[in-house]
């Protein structure tokens, strides 16, 4: 599906839905999306917002986000240190470096000690799937240390010595742990030096502890931390506390694991008064704890920690502080959930199907055989995929055994395109085996209990007091809510306090109703350019003045940020000022130069950023071995990096309310940049053609031959015909031959090919404009498109007219597929026709992506085929598809 319009999170390291899908498909391959709008986010890669750079504040953001405005709009700052640590903690990134990293340091450092090794360890091995098989327990930390170690050892005492040799021995047994069942490094005898006894000491710890075995990793670090003689003991000391809330985290019984917490509590305490060395990482234990057992202490802790400069620790404090919120958030929401219901408790006939009891299921255990999968070969011997069969092995049949028998069982000898994928199945079904058995399985680090999708609003007198205390955190709530109080309450903030976020909030949360909107407005008049508020507090003066039909004021207000004060704001806060001046546009020219924005960046699966940097290094596509014509579709999206471009609300706007002789006043108006004028002719050529006004096709025409790079001749051949019936035809195959025409504009960047790409023509054309849309709550509602004040009843009305004569044509694939089944009943002897046909044809195949999903047109698929096959037998298009259907 492409991407929901419900944002969620931000991408980067969050995870992003975003509210941009292409308008003629619900849903279908992923194609690029611009972002005009980052809607629960500040723009990417934060380091400007972190700067102070706050740009339009919105209640959608995130906690962590709002925690950093709330100090920069009270006359604060964060350093430069700080400011890295804000952005580690919007992107997720955790306290540690990349364990795969250092895991590969770590067998580069064996390497130096180990010489002429043939083979890794497998617990060393990178699988083909890209990640080596190690569970979180194992963090990078516990490498830094080994390579530490090891190196120091090696220095030493050689890195030839076998007490050398026996001490990576055993740390290859400790690692073993992390992703293996126990395993315990042997014990030495007093023959071994007192260096290595020590040190396999606290491997055999630290084995016990990987392994999951907490009592007896407790005590043999207590042990180490009483030998005086061990260059282990401060660190055993400290690994007393870790071990002892590890154990605590991972227990299911909530008495025991209070009980456990507590112990932990008693001795990071005590060890916070003589923890030396590890004073830092025993203060973030004790942290920790107390976020887990004393909550809502923490949370009023962190609030004022947050207000003010200090914070030892920033970024592990905002994730706890945001933490704590969610979770006392998700308990009020659950709490007014409970209570709906009982008030309301569901009938025996409602319809939904959540109030009863869920069904409870005990878990599969897990199998013990492995699946390989193979798949038979098709009448011209090639594979095929929708069709195999599965076999079953136990896990330690070798690989060799495993093909031997598929290919009895087939009766065929296996291509090497089996074998491969039987080779990387065999691989993943022991791999998954393997961490499926592991007792490291139910190792988690999530702390976080707050609500992560279908959050609700609840009203701001359900939270309990002791949130509602700290300023920040009262501020946090109220910006977020959506209870209609949330206005009252800033408002009366702001008058007992002066402060600049309360003023702020209030006029966020104002509308053309609001009372006491004077003086809110008046004071917005005194916000200077200058500070960190001024963006916010502009847009909302200019939204609220809309709103109370002063549109010349709030005209006034944005001309000057739009000339000369543009460029100082994200991205996103260019963008929507730029909207709101085309709100309030005089005419078509100035509702065009606003309607064009350059988007903060661009989105395809999974990946963020400038079309170049998701399409990959230059090479990539300069590359002979890929096909040109791919090269050359790469860089023409490319070309499309730093243009301005169409947003939905414009596109919907030009395709609901423009006529087709508005559009081409659109295609010549001066403001319109080249690039963009090329789509509106197309789109005004395609509405032409389809509403029958052959005025305006030929103009448009005449325009795209002059204008275009692409398919010039195919326009060519519709201006040279003299008749009705040939201009049909020859439109009519423009139409066939160009899957990207459409009649109506589309947001973001248009990707130009033709039918002879690859008869695919899954995206092609076009699908009837939708009539609904979903709310925030995903309930259908008619669609709601602005309309332009400067545009005439008169126009308005032949807008509507041509949009119902248009969605009585039905959708593309099909309205194309019979036309041009009409043309060869029409024109049997046309030449063109056999090719007009197999288009047609291909388009309506099965197995494709549609206006609604996996949708066909089996009949005139059907018709088209028939007609091809039987009256054109020998044409290159019949042999063609019938190729093809092989």
């Amino acid at each position: 599906m492409k991407a929901s319009r419900k944002s969620v999170a931000v991408l980067l390291t969050l995870s992003v839905i975003f509210q941009l899908s292409p308008l003629t498909k619900a849903c279908g391959p992923e194609s690029l999306q611009p972002i005009f709008v980052m809607r629960d986010s500040p723009d990417p890669p934060f380091r400007e917002f972190t700067q102070g750079k706050i740009g339009i504040l919105k209640p959608e953001f995130g906690r962590k986000t709002l925690v950093i405005a709330y100090r920069y709009l009270n006359g604060g700052s964060f350093n430069e240190e700080e400011q890295k640590a804000l952005i580690e903690a919007l992107k997720g990134t955790g306290p540690e470096p990349n364990t795969e990293e250092k895991i590969k340091e770590w067998i580069a450092a064996r390497k130096l000690v180990i010489k002429g090794e043939n083979e890794l360890p497998d617990i060393y091995r990178e699988s083909r799937f890209g990640s080596y098989d190690f569970f979180p327990n194992c963090t990078s930390n516990a490498f830094e240390v080994a390579i530490e170690t090891l190196n120091d050892r090696a220095a030493r005492f050689g890195a030839d010595n076998n007490d050398v040799q026996e001490w990576l021995s055993g740390q290859d047994t400790v690692f073993r742990n992390c992703s293996d069942k126990s395993s315990i490094p042997t014990t030495l005898g007093p023959e071994r030096p007192e260096w290595l006894r020590k040190d396999r000491d606290y491997q055999t710890a630290a084995a016990f502890f990987y392994s999951l075995q907490f009592d007896e990793a407790v005590k043999r670090f207590e042990m180490i931390s009483q030998d005086n003689e061990s260059s282990w003991q401060a660190l055993a000391d400290y690994l007393v506390g870790r071990t002892l809330l590890r154990q605590a985290s991972l227990e299911r019984d909530e008495p025991a694991k209070l009980k456990a917490n507590q112990k932990a509590e008693a001795y990071v305490v005590g060890l916070s008064g003589r923890a030396g060395k590890y004073r830092d990482a025993t203060r973030k234990l004790l942290a920790l704890i107390r976020y887990r057992l004393h909550p809502e202490e923490r949370v009023r802790e962190l609030a004022q920690t947050l207000q003010q400069s200090g914070s030892v620790d920033l970024r592990q404090d905002l994730i706890d502080y945001v933490w704590l919120l969610d979770k006392f958030d998700a308990q009020v929401q659950k709490q007014e959930e409970e209570r709906q219901k009982r008030l309301n408790p569901p009938t025996d006939d409602s319809e939904n199907t959540n109030s009863s009891p869920a069904t409870k299921y005990e878990p599969l255990p897990p199998r013990e055989e492995i699946d390989i999968r193979i798949y038979n070969l098709n009448a011209a011997g090639n594979l095929d995929y929708a069709t195999g069969q599965t076999f079953s092995f136990k896990p330690e049949t070798s690989i060799a055994e495993i093909l031997k028998s598929i290919e009895t069982s087939l009766g065929r000898k296996l291509t090497d395109e089996d074998r491969r994928q039987a080779n990387e199945q065999h691989e993943m079904a022991l791999l998954w085996r393997r961490r499926e058995r592991s007792p490291n399985r139910k190792f988690s680090t999530g702390d976080y209990e707050g609500c992560e999708y279908d959050c609700k609003s609840v009203p701001l007198s359900l939270y309990p007091t002791f949130l509602r205390t700290d300023e920040l955190s009262d501020w946090l709530f109220t910006f977020q809510s959506k209870d209609s109080q949330a206005y009252s309450h800033a408002l009366l903030k702001w008058r007992d306090t002066q402060s600049p976020a309360w003023f702020l909030m209030s006029l966020v949360k104002a509308n053309k109703t609001s009372p006491s909107l004077s003086p809110l407005l008046s004071h917005a008049e005194k916000i200077q350019p200058d500070m960190p508020m001024y963006a916010t507090v502009a847009y909302n003066r200019i939204r609220l003045l809309t709103e109370l039909g002063r549109e010349s004021e709030a005209r006034q207000l944005l001309n000057p940020i739009i000339e000369s004060r543009l460029d100082t704001f994200p991205v996103s806060a260019q963008n929507e000022f730029l909207e709101q001046r085309m709100n309030v546009a005089e005419g078509l020219s100035a509702f065009m130069r606003f309607a064009l924005r350059k988007p903060v960046a661009f989105y395809l699966e999974g990946r963020l950023g400038t079309i170049k940097e998701i399409m990959g290094p230059e090479e990539l596509y300069e590359n002979e071995d890929i096909d040109e014509q791919e090269r050359e579709r790469v860089k023409s999206l490319i070309e499309w990096d730093g243009r301005s471009i169409f947003d939905e609300k414009a596109a919907d706007t030009l395709n609901w309310h423009f006529s087709v002789s508005t559009l081409m006043d659109v295609a010549r108006a001066p403001v319109v940049p080249a690039y963009i004028r090329e789509r509106v002719l197309l789109a005004a050529w395609t509405r032409a053609i389809l509403l029958r006004n052959d005025v305006i096709a030929r103009q448009a025409a005449v325009e795209i031959v002059r204008s275009t790079r692409d398919n010039a001749a195919l326009f060519q051949s519709y201006l040279d015909a003299r008749t009705s019936a040939e201009r049909d035809a020859a439109a009519t195959l423009v139409l066939l031959k160009s899957p990207y025409l459409s009649p109506y504009l589309s947001e973001g960047v248009p990707e130009i090919y033709t039918a002879d790409d690859d008869y695919y023509l899954e995206m092609a054309w076009w699908c009837v404009l939708p009539q609904t849309e979903y709310d925030d709550v995903l309930k259908e509602k008619p669609k709601n498109v602005f309309s332009p004040p400067f545009l005439t009843p008169e126009l308005l009305s032949a807008a509507e007219k041509e949009r119902a004569e248009m969605i009585a044509l039905g959708d593309a694939k099909t309205f194309l597929g019979r036309k041009a089944i009409e043309w060869a009943k029409r024109s049997p002897n046309d030449t063109r026709v056999p090719e007009a046909l197999f288009i047609a044809t291909k388009a309506n195949e099965r197995y494709k992506y549609g206006c609604g999903g996996w949708e066909h047109d089996d009949q005139v698929r059907e018709d088209a085929a028939s007609l091809l096959k039987e009256r054109y037998p020998n044409s290159v298009w019949a042999l063609k598809l019938r190729e093809m259907e092989q």
